[in-house]
């Protein structure tokens, strides 16, 4: 009798957690497709306009921002050593945080990423010398 409870609890668990990952990833598509439309409206008023357009004005990432940008990433570690375009899974990061609350493009991410990267490089250099 426990055990047929647990099992009807687990799958009832599994069932929930699904559907909630399946909210999250329409709404991260739904956002996705916002800041698409956002990205192309304002690419749209640079090119008649002929001035660049940011309307990004806090350049700096909040810690939890980072770690979940970081959390992401690594999470598709395997994928990312494959020899294939990495697009598609800079838009997987990008959702992933989109569904933790933080509205960042896959093109954003990946460029966190790299500066990060970057960064811990130069760090490493300025510590050999």
């Amino acid at each position: 009798m426990d055990n047929e409870k647990s099992v009807k609890e687990e799958s009832w668990r599994r069932q929930h957690a699904t559907k909630h990952e399946g909210k999250a990833i329409a709404r991260a598509n739904d956002r996705a497709l916002a800041s698409s439309r956002e990205t192309l409206i304002v690419s749209y008023l640079e090119k008649i306009t002929g001035q660049s357009i940011n309307l990004d004005n806090n350049s700096r990432w909040p810690r939890a921002e980072v770690d979940a940008l970081i959390h992401g990433r690594c999470s598709l570690e395997s994928k990312f050593r494959e020899p294939k375009s990495k697009g598609s899974l800079w838009k997987e990061v990008s959702y992933f945080m989109a569904s933790l609350g933080y509205q960042r493009y896959a093109k954003r991410c990946k460029k966190k990423k790299k500066k990060k990267e970057e960064k811990k490089e130069k760090e490493k250099k300025m510590g050999q010398h």
